[in-house]
């Protein structure tokens, strides 16, 4: 497995997250997605399922972009959801924890992802993760991710539920928190050198 950054583990100070707020311009309330622009990250799903959630509630797309970018740029405009939406690109490593916590959910809409580390630092930093229902996501997940079968509607429906029931968003961050400690760094470390043991490989004046 792929660890996650020890900057997602460490205290974040209200004042840095004043900072980091101002810097970006972000939005009282929004949605996070982190990653590359790409057609098979499925960002139109999200933006399809826009208007039928709380107006209040805004989509911070944080990465690269892309020719498809162009084409999420005509959805929106084409929705009037201009005001929004908003993407951030060249965001700076030491900031993006704040971009986490700052969240009210993180979403994953991948058709296909190898293993999602996003999904792990979202986790980790104790924000609630709404994904689709494919490829390797229950797997970085857990069981307390809420997953989706990737339509408009599904989406509308998660995220609602997500944002307007309190217990079931405290339960998601609490378990979520407790299922993603499998991928600190140490453990994966531990789980390698019990592999090697197992086949009879010592490694350990390696």
């Amino acid at each position: 497995y792929r660890g996650c950054h020890a900057r997602f583990s460490e205290p974040l100070s209200e004042k840095h997250l004043r900072q980091v707020e101002e810097r970006y311009h972000l939005p009282k309330r929004y949605m996070l997605f982190v990653g590359t622009q790409l057609q098979r990250k499925n960002l139109g799903a999200v933006i399809e399922a826009m208007p039928s959630i709380d107006e209040d509630i805004e989509l911070v797309m944080v990465g690269r972009a892309t020719t498809y970018t162009q084409h999420i740029r005509r959805r929106v405009k084409s929705l009037g959801l201009n005001d929004r939406v908003h993407m951030l690109h060249g965001v700076a490593d030491a900031d993006m924890p704040a971009l986490y916590k700052l969240a009210s959910v993180y979403l994953m809409p991948s058709l296909y992802e190898g293993f999602p580390p996003t999904i792990i630092e979202a986790l980790t930093i104790g924000v609630p993760v709404i994904a689709t229902k494919c490829s390797s996501m229950e797997e970085a997940g857990g069981p307390w991710t809420m997953y989706v079968d990737g339509s408009r509607d599904s989406w509308a429906g998660a995220i609602t539920e997500v944002l307007t029931n309190e217990e079931l968003r405290e339960k998601m961050i609490v378990e979520g928190k407790s299922y993603v400690s499998r991928f600190r760094p140490e453990v994966i470390a531990y789980n390698i050198m019990n592999c090697y043991k197992r086949v009879g490989v010592d490694i350990s004046e390696y």
